[in-house]
């Protein structure tokens, strides 16, 4: 006989050892005659629990392998299994449905089909179901009762220790985050923002709320505009507002109302005075009051938005550098990785502006505007658009149109047949046609249509164009305007890539990427012809109605 056994422990059920399950199950095994061939195993899962336990997801895929692996299942009881009453049924229906039985071995008894056993079963279950009821219920009021006292029920915040008491363990200042949460404070309420509070304590080496015991984890702007939103630190910890449940078999996380809130007073790191003025400061605040909401300053560098970081795929920022040697030392504005700037968890050095933006110009100007090689897209075009006209429409397309057509005419057909009679048979098949000629539309919309080519005077217009954008991006050379960086972000068919390899002298950067010259023709009708105007450039980024340009991707792999 050939048995496989299944363990389960919760954290709330530390008496029941998983040495025990599996010492019982090997010795039923060994008084049975049985061969213990697989063992299933969920360690610290509650029994609610039913998608996110390995153990017993890999059980149910056994159960139906050919041939199964095994013939009978050991459990020391049935609120191993679960303790979810209709979960539990079903998951033993499919062991007895699939030929495999199982046994209780804390009992000695068979799990039997058969209605009088299984409304035993429905019986033991719903008891287990209540008594997991019962223990979140106490574990709920235990953690409450320790909140209301102010005491820890979780980890240790940013700013605080932890020291065990007779009552529990309670909240101490850590005087030495204290001083930072203290300083992060202050310099919000004289309006300083969290990046460049941020960049500041990264910069001075100060360990960050998330740092671990060994490793030193960078401070970013989010970590500080938490800590200075956070009531915890003039004496008032809130409990309970986020919590989870269990829906569909699975823990989901939820959000309580207020009413069922804890206010915990904690030892205060900051005065109450201190503490609004900060808020002062927050976006939010500034809506309310009806103030200037910062949006941050407008970029003004080519790359920006438009590449990131090849190691953290993080966007690329801008920071300072030093550039040559001896008396021609300069500090220079560089790009550099904003996780690299802002948390210090990413090895991107920065690489001045000029390097970089001057190798994706001389892409830009030697390959995606260059006029011959948009003339030889044209023409490709034009190839493609004769071979349409001869070979005409595609058969998926003529199908999918055919099938639309016959649609509309059953739809309209359904329509009428309704003003006649109140059926509902009829209005079941209006909605089902319905519902078949919305697929059948999107199907059609994705299907490539025949190729259209750019009139004559539309090729002549990007011709003429590529003259005007020229000297433009020349010029941006020295400093992108907002005109350029408009450009590129349409043309490109995902953000540059932007990768250091290597170390000291060693050191280069690979920028890769995708150009698709066919955005041209969609630039040159949203900006109504006018080469200063660039609000439509954002609008334009991934469609282009027209084909003539289409296939052509002219790919960016070099070195800087």
């Amino acid at each position: 006989m050939r048995c496989a056994a299944y363990y389960r422990v919760s954290t709330d059920e530390q008496g029941a050892s998983l040495d025990a399950q599996k010492a019982g199950a090997k010795a039923w095994c060994a008084a049975n005659g049985g061969d213990l061939v697989a063992e299933y195993c969920d360690e610290g899962v509650s029994g609610a629990e039913w998608l996110k336990r390995p153990g017993i997801v890999a059980l149910q895929a056994d159960v139906k392998r050919e041939p199964r692996p095994w013939d009978v299942l050991v459990v020391r009881d049935l609120d191993r299994i679960g303790r979810d009453v209709l979960r539990m049924g079903l998951l033993l229906e499919t062991l007895q449905e699939y030929g495999a039985r199982v046994h209780v071995w804390s009992t000695g008894e068979e799990v039997r089909p058969g209605s009088e056993h299984r409304a035993l079963l429905i019986l033991k279950g719903i008891l287990a179901e209540q008594e997991r009821a019962q223990i979140a219920h106490r574990t709920r009021t235990g953690l409450k009762q320790r909140a209301e006292k102010g005491m820890c029920v979780g980890g240790r915040p940013y700013g605080y220790n932890l020291e065990r008491g007779p009552e529990g363990v309670a909240f101490v200042v850590n005087e030495a985050e204290a001083a930072v949460v203290r300083e992060i404070y202050t310099r919000r309420a004289a309006a300083e923002s969290g990046r460049t509070i941020a960049a500041d304590l990264n910069r001075r080496g100060v360990p960050s709320s998330r740092a671990a015991r060994d490793a030193a984890v960078g401070w970013c702007h989010t970590q500080v505009r938490k800590i200075a939103a956070n009531p915890r630190y003039r004496g008032e910890a809130k409990w309970g507002k986020a919590g989870t449940k269990y829906r569909a078999g699975t823990k989901v996380p939820i959000v309580r109302d207020e009413s069922q809130v804890v206010t915990c007073p904690v030892p205060s790191i900051v005065d109450d005075a201190l503490w609004q003025r900060a808020q002062r400061n927050t976006e939010a605040a500034r809506k309310v009051l009806g103030g200037h909401v910062h949006r941050g300053p407008k970029a003004k560098y080519l790359l920006i938005g438009n590449a990131c970081c090849g190691l953290c795929r993080s966007p690329l920022a801008t920071s300072r550098t030093s550039y040559g040697s001896g008396k021609g030392r300069q500090n220079v504005t560089a790009y550099t990785c904003l996780r690299a700037r802002d948390q210090g968890s990413c090895t991107f050095k920065p690489r001045r502006i000029t390097r970089l933006d001057g190798v994706v110009l001389d892409w830009l100007l030697g390959k995606v505007l260059a006029p011959d090689v948009v003339a030889d897209g044209l023409a490709k075009a034009r190839a493609e658009a004769a071979a349409a006209q001869v070979s005409g429409p595609s058969p998926a397309l003529v199908e999918l149109r055919a099938r639309v057509e016959d649609l509309e005419k059953r739809v309209a057909r359904l329509v009428r047949a309704i003003e006649d009679s109140d059926s509902p048979d009829v209005l079941t098949n209006l909605r089902q046609r319905r519902a078949e000629l919305v697929d059948a539309r999107r199907a059609l919309e994705t299907t490539e249509p025949p190729v259209e080519v750019a009139g004559a005077d539309e090729e002549a217009d990007l011709l003429a164009r590529l003259t005007d954008l020229r000297p433009l991006v020349e010029a941006a050379r020295s400093e992108a305007p907002e005109l350029v960086r408009g450009l590129l972000g349409a043309l490109l068919s995902g953000p540059i890539t932007v990768t250091p390899e290597g170390t000291g002298r060693d050191l280069i950067f690979r920028l890769k990427g995708e150009a698709r010259p066919g955005a041209l023709l969609d630039l040159l009708v949203s900006a109504s012809h006018a080469p200063d105007d660039t609000r439509g450039m954002a609008t334009t980024h991934g469609r282009s109605p027209h084909t003539t340009l289409r296939s052509l991707r002219i790919p960016l792999r070099r070195t800087a």
